[in-house]
């Protein structure tokens, strides 16, 4: 019995380092994002934290890399809104 739980005990702590790594992302993230964004930051940080981890990584070492992310971010919202 003890052998069938552990699957979910490693998928639950595997779990909860993907949140602590995305919040970690998130904090420093959000503030590179205000200076491009900041009418819209909280919903472009979202919208670039549920890219990979390592895409995520990549936009925090790269500032061009970040700008066109999040100007592919406001391309889609505009899109959306014009939609609605």
């Amino acid at each position: 019995m003890a052998a069938a739980s552990l699957p979910t005990k490693r998928t639950r702590i595997t779990n909860l380092a993907n949140t602590s790594a995305k919040n970690d992302a998130g904090e420093n993230l959000y503030p590179l994002v205000e200076l491009l964004e900041p009418d819209t930051t909280a919903k472009v940080t979202r919208m670039l934290l549920e890219m990979d981890q390592t895409e995520v990584l990549h936009l925090l070492e790269s500032p061009e890399a970040l700008k066109s992310k999040v100007a592919e971010a406001m391309e889609v919202l505009r899109t959306v809104a014009q939609q609605q």
